[in-house]
């Protein structure tokens, strides 16, 4: 009997052991949990901090920008328009002001001229892309922001060889302008 008495008191003295050790690990992992769940917090948060592209102040900042780009491009439009006026004043013999239609106009033909001009002088030269002489013969895009002329097929593939964010391209030899968001 004082056998079994023994056996037992072994038993329960690895089952109390081993559930001390199942105690403390779970103990430890908890709390790795918890250091673990601390750790990303302090880092999202200083990620956050760090990055401008979070916050209120991010978003009033970006909408500022954009505002003064909306109100830069309505600035050009008008001065584009007083510049067309004043050719077309230039031009006609009368006292009278040009329609808006009539300023429009000479101004379309008159950056469509330019444009013919560049895509002319242009033609002989190496295409900026594929460095491949252009000729007369072949589509040509011309750029208006820049007037740098490029073979159309490239133009197509790359975009402007200086990174323009333009609106329309100016087609050589046919003389059309191509609006890009109809690509």
């Amino acid at each position: 009997m004082t056998e079994a008495l023994i056996i037992i008191q072994l038993r329960s003295e690895a089952f109390s052991r081993g559930m001390t050790i199942i105690a403390v690990s779970l103990f430890f992992i908890l709390l790795m949990t918890f250091v673990a769940f601390y750790i990303v917090r302090m880092v999202n948060r200083s990620l956050r901090e760090d990055n401008p592209e979070f916050g209120k102040d991010a978003v009033m900042r970006k909408r500022a920008e954009l505002l003064a780009m909306a109100k830069k491009k309505q600035v050009d439009r008008k001065r584009t328009e007083e510049m067309a006026a004043k050719v077309a004043a230039g031009t006609s013999g009368d006292d009278q002001e040009p329609s808006p239609e009539q300023t429009r106009k000479s101004a379309q033909e008159a950056a469509r001229d330019k444009l013919k001009q560049s895509a002319a002088e242009a033609l002989g030269s190496s295409c900026p892309h594929c460095h491949i002489a252009m000729a007369a013969d072949e589509s040509l895009v011309v750029c208006p922001a820049c007037l740098t002329v490029q073979h159309r097929v490239c133009f197509d593939l790359s975009g402007c060889i200086n990174g323009c964010a333009i609106d329309y391209i100016y087609e050589y030899p046919s003389g059309a302008f191509r609006d890009l968001g109809e690509r």
